[in-house]
């Protein structure tokens, strides 16, 4: 236990251990202490690193993004929540309490209490499963915290209270008003500019909670499945980072992406989420969720205490894809072609003949054309029934090999003089072929040298 000389200052590091207040707080310090209301506060995970806010998008840092989107250090595996008490101070810092310390910190690193539940609800339904970003950092502590808060509000009911707060990026300080001064109906088509884009509308909404985790966002941001206008809207950009999987022609986009006028459709989304996720816990009425596994040296029966109300699950549990069937020979009959890596899986690999189909008849020129997983290069776009530039058999027509825009007579005839002098050197060179001609150079004569003097001088 350690305190401070009396009348140090309230921003001033404290260490103690027990809950009663320091011997140097006032009438005013034990007060606030009295009031202190539980929260969460965001930390680093690597504690030896700068803390970098987990709705930070790295816009236009190229470093930023391939740590975020190669090495995946974004959401769980780049910042952690740590439980605190904060004290009832305005402001635009925060005085909180983690393990016994009393620090300031700016008040967009501190979450309310329910919205880290949510968090940690979420990180414990997706352990060990694929498409989610996991948390190393979710230990026994969190899971204790968790397993006695399983009666807290839910996702839906939360969501459904703070439907005019938008969870965005570091220029609204990460939380935003949505504005009512826009109308659904003020919405008029617009042209794509730069490096902004036309969309047709908003499909879908994911709360900052999962896209936290979910491996084609990973920001803590309000998440909205954007469905964007022709052509794109035929492109499937499942394999893309921020792709869909299972809509054509759309993307999750963070929050901040999204301009201000934008707000009605923002909030239809999430009223359409809130329903349908309401919808589905009144279905599934009696069905119980993957329950709060208890931490380590708990008993089996301390994830449910006596009297509490089982939590009901949202969604429903996905049932676990069954796996592919595996063939053992190929089409015809023949053995597999074994892999040069893994020798325990084959290929199937027939190629067929370039005279069955012609190279132009068979070249993708829709987006249906194209396996899945690949699209377009756009620009230039999907290639015309008239388009022969993937031919290469094909002869050249004479525009391609012309350049007329670069033709001068005057230089042309110099050119050609100056070969023809050159050529007329017959002491020392001898010309093969004729100007402008294929295959026309020239080559030294062989034993016929000029004066080799100053040559022979210099190699001794």
């Amino acid at each position: 236990k350690a305190a401070p000389t009396p009348g140090a200052p309230p921003s001033l590091r404290l260490q103690f251990t027990d809950r009663r207040a320091p011997p140097w707080c006032g009438p005013d310090r034990l007060m606030a202490t009295r009031h202190s209301v539980q929260c969460w506060v965001w930390c680093p995970v690597d504690s030896s690193r700068d803390f970098v806010h987990p709705a930070d998008v790295p816009f236009g840092d190229t470093a930023a993004a391939k740590a975020a989107f190669l090495e995946r250090m974004r959401g769980p595996r780049l910042a952690r929540i740590s439980p605190a008490m904060m004290l009832p101070m305005t402001g635009d810092l925060k005085t909180i309490a983690e393990k016994g310390a009393l620090r300031q910190v700016p008040s967009w690193m501190v979450l309310p209490w329910s919205e880290g539940l949510l968090i940690l609800d979420e990180l414990e339904q997706v352990q060990g499963q694929l498409g989610h970003l996991q948390a190393g950092w979710y230990d026994d502590e969190l899971r204790g915290i968790l397993l006695k808060e399983q009666r807290r509000v839910t996702s839906a009911q939360y969501t459904e209270k703070r439907l005019n707060i938008a969870s965005t990026g570091p220029k609204s300080t990460y939380r935003r008003m949505t504005t009512a001064a826009y109308d659904k109906s003020d919405i008029v088509g617009g042209e794509s500019t730069g490096a902004v884009f036309k969309m047709r509308e908003i499909i879908g909404y994911m709360p900052p909670w999962e896209a936290f985790h979910d491996e084609k966002c990973g920001f803590y941001q309000d998440f909205y499945q954007v469905r964007w206008d022709y052509p794109f809207s035929e492109v499937d950009y499942a394999a893309v980072e921020n792709g869909s999987t299972d809509e054509k022609g759309a993307t999750w986009e963070p929050d901040e992406c999204l301009p201000d006028h934008m707000d009605p459709l923002r909030l239809e989304a999430k009223k359409n989420w809130v329903k349908a996720h309401q919808k589905v816990q009144e279905r599934n009425q009696g069905v119980k969720r993957k329950p709060v596994a208890p931490p380590h040296g708990a008993p089996a029966d301390a994830s449910r205490a006596p009297g509490d109300v089982v939590v009901k699950k949202e969604r429903p549990d996905e049932v676990p894809v069954p796996p592919a069937k595996m063939a053992k020979r190929g089409r015809d009959g023949s053995p597999l072609v074994p892999g040069l890596l893994h020798s325990r899986i084959g290929h199937d690999f027939a190629p067929e003949s370039v005279e069955q189909a012609s190279l132009r008849c068979g070249w993708p020129k829709r987006a249906e054309d194209y396996p899945p997983g690949f699209d377009v290069a756009s620009p230039p776009g999907f290639c015309q029934d008239t388009c022969d530039c993937m031919d290469e058999g094909r002869p050249q027509k004479p525009e391609e090999v012309r350049k007329a825009w670069l033709e001068e007579a005057r230089r042309d005839a110099a050119a050609l003089g100056a070969i023809e002098m050159f050529s007329a050197q017959t002491g020392f060179v001898a010309r093969c072929g004729q100007p402008f001609q294929p295959f026309c150079f020239f080559k030294s004569r062989k034993g016929t040298f000029t004066d080799q003097k100053h040559a022979k001088a210099a190699a001794e």
